[in-house]
């Protein structure tokens, strides 16, 4: 198995529970951005959507001079 290879390499089993620890941490952060960049990305395709469905606004009367 891994743990006994890594062991052989002179790691104390604390260490190897700290190696293993901080590989299950790295993959969580990894899954939890992922996860909100899909999440935000869905957010923005709807919010897209509904601008693109949206009624245009009525035109004025006509152009008027000045601001």
């Amino acid at each position: 198995m891994a743990v006994g290879s890594i062991s052989g390499l002179g790691f104390s089993p604390e260490a190897l529970l700290q190696m293993l620890s901080n590989m299950v941490e790295a993959e969580a952060t990894t899954l939890a951005i992922i996860h909100i960049f899909w999440t935000f990305s869905a957010i923005l395709l709807v919010a897209a959507a509904l601008i693109w469905l949206a009624p245009r606004p009525k035109r004025s009367g006509g152009v008027s001079i000045g601001h």
